[in-house]
């Protein structure tokens, strides 16, 4: 018998009362399968399902909903502000510890990018990504992979981490997720050539007011660099990156970073869930070539013409971003965006006058349920 319990954000982009129909049934047709279904009710919901699915012994976790729910579920399912002795209440106790034995965790893509589910091998249209999951779910088939971690100290205890499963980021990721959250607040859709519209107005901004972002980065074992243009020297011994007042810096620990529509935007070719960090940065924003360098992303012929102009840099174990303060009263206030969704750090115990936060790599941290081939 398979305990699975199913998770479903009914706000999620693109679910709607027919794909639930063809979704439930499939899930419930398992042989020796027992589900359950909850739907979530509030932000942060998700986390507390599969926290509990894991406390109840579980054998798996479905989300049906995007990145947002699948990082709440991650984030839950790994017990995230809990330490190896239990749950960390608000007077900083603890209490029952967690079982060792974590769900494993399948996703059905209901999201607007769905870089998760899609990344790990499964059709973006639900009716066929939860045959897949059926499958994978009979045959036992899964894979364990490293999750990303974040924390505004670097001395932050594991009770202070939270994880990612995508990308993390200041600057253009998070003006774009910014803008598309007060978009989808009005009960509008986030098509996939709205986000092309919040990307053009995002990148008019930032030429307009270019933000400065430092950062560190130390590499991991088995992983590879490329300083684009030959220049070394924001490389120390091949294992430190190190750049200050960049204008634009993706983090991801997925391949690709992003999708638009069906087309894959790959920051860091050759990644893997069971990597370590990627970075890419943009020089300047200044003439046609940081334009030709973005747009390489997702035209691979367009990146040796632009390569002078960003820094790669792959399989970083440890990330230290910060976001230089707008100097002038008509720049921007910039925030943190986490697999897709825009993050007060404030909230966390980040200090607004100094954002920074610190990506790290969790391996090995999960077991997640993948198609067949």
């Amino acid at each position: 018998m398979v305990n699975i319990l199913v998770i479903s954000n009914l706000n999620s982009t693109s679910i709607t009362e027919r794909k639930m129909r063809q979704v439930i049934p499939t899930l419930v047709s398992i042989p020796e399968a027992k589900v359950t279904a909850h739907f979530t009710q509030y932000p942060g919901h998700a986390e507390e399902l599969a926290l509990q699915a894991r406390k109840d012994g579980r054998d798996a976790v479905v989300v049906i909903g995007g990145d947002g729910t699948v990082n709440e579920a991650i984030n839950g399912l790994l017990g995230a502000h809990r330490t190896s002795q239990g749950e960390v209440n608000a007077a900083g106790e603890t209490s029952q510890p967690l079982p060792d034995a974590v769900p494993l965790l399948g996703v059905v893509p209901t999201g607007s990018a769905n870089v998760f589910a899609r990344a790990l091998g499964f059709s973006s249209t639900p009716r066929k990504a939860v045959a897949q999951l059926a499958e994978a779910i009979s045959s036992h088939n899964q894979r364990r992979i490293a999750v990303g971690t974040w924390a505004v100290n670097p001395d932050s205890p594991p009770a202070h981490t939270r994880f990612f499963a995508v990308n993390a980021g200041f600057g253009l990721d998070a003006d774009v997720i910014e803008y598309m959250e007060n978009y989808r607040s009005g009960g509008k859709a986030a098509t996939p050539f709205q986000y092309v519209i919040a990307s053009v107005k995002m990148w008019a901004q930032l030429l307009r007011f270019p933000p400065k972002i430092a950062v560190s980065a130390r590499r991991g074992p088995g992983g590879a660099q490329d300083i684009a243009g030959g220049d070394s020297s924001s490389v120390e011994d091949d294992t430190v990156l190190r750049l200050e007042d960049m204008p634009v810096v993706f983090a991801s620990h997925s391949n690709p970073w992003t999708y638009l529509g069906p087309f894959p935007v790959r920051t860091n070719p050759g990644m893997d869930f069971g990597d370590g960090l990627g970075i890419f940065a943009l020089r300047s924003t200044i003439g046609m070539g940081p334009l030709l360098a973005i747009t390489g992303l997702l035209l691979p012929a367009l990146r040796g013409v632009s390569a002078s102009h960003y820094v790669r840099f792959s399989n970083a174990e440890a990330v230290n971003l910060q976001l230089r303060l707008p100097e002038g009263s008509d720049d921007p206030v910039r925030g943190f965006q986490v697999d897709g969704e825009f993050v007060d750090l404030s909230v966390h115990g980040g200090d607004p006058e100094q954002p920074r936060v610190f990506l790290g790599v969790r391996r090995d941290a999960l077991a997640v349920l993948t198609p067949v081939r």
